[in-house]
């Protein structure tokens, strides 16, 4: 029997700008290919929205990809991303 691995990351940092830019950083995709260089990506900003992001698209296919389920979303205040 093999048994599953579960990988998580935690991370938690203090941004010294707006909370509403903040929370903008990382639900438009606009922002988060300015900020993150995202390529491309799937955001419904709200919460049980889908959050994926892909970078270095291509016709290759996808470089990474990270993606996660909003668990909670208080504009201005609080994203949390599982």
């Amino acid at each position: 029997m093999s048994q599953e691995t579960t990988r998580r990351v935690a991370r938690s940092i203090q941004v010294q700008a707006e909370p509403r830019r903040v929370l903008n950083a990382f639900l438009e995709m606009d922002e988060l290919k300015q900020w993150w260089g995202v390529s491309d990506g799937l955001v419904e900003a709200r919460k049980g929205g889908v959050w994926t992001l892909v970078w270095k698209h291509d016709t290759g296919g996808y470089r990474y990809v990270v993606s996660g389920l909003i668990k909670s979303l208080a504009p201005e205040k609080r994203l949390r991303i599982e």
